[in-house]
């Protein structure tokens, strides 16, 4: 479903149209950076963002106005700029994500082990205690 969505959404931000496909080009990419950074798990971000990419880059090449694979300069520089920039942008994406999740591992064994160590001091701090009481008279 995530793919569909995103499709859809790159597919609509491909299609020239002045300052609304400069914004719809630009709502897409940042919705799809948030959700690979924030919501999807790696695997599902490693289907559903390049699926986008490819859904962009055709839709974009597909609506030159190119005839015998001749294109206006202006038009083939601006769509392989966008489709470069877009595919940049994601694999910035793609980096930040692995060392996001390795450092929230790294975080989570350190709080595994900071909360093992704490059972032992309590266990140790109790046995302590009960030997104490153990010791004192009229217990």
């Amino acid at each position: 479903i995530d793919g569909f969505v995103f499709s859809a959404a790159a597919a609509g931000s491909g299609i020239p149209g002045g300052s609304t496909g400069i914004l719809a080009h630009f709502l897409t990419n940042f919705l799809l950076s948030y959700m690979v950074l924030f919501v999807f798990p790696l695997k599902r971000s490693l289907i559903v963002a390049p699926w986008c990419l490819i859904t962009y880059s055709f839709t974009t090449f597909s609506h030159l106005d190119c005839t015998l694979w001749l294109c206006e300069e202006k038009d083939l520089t601006s769509a392989i700029l966008g489709v470069t920039l877009l595919a940049l942008g994601l694999c910035l994406n793609f980096m930040a994500k692995i060392e996001t999740d390795r450092w929230k591992w790294k975080a989570f064994l350190m709080v595994e082990d900071q909360k093992e160590v704490a059972l032992r001091e309590k266990v140790l701090r109790c046995k302590a205690e009960f030997k104490n009481e153990c010791l004192q008279p009229g217990f």
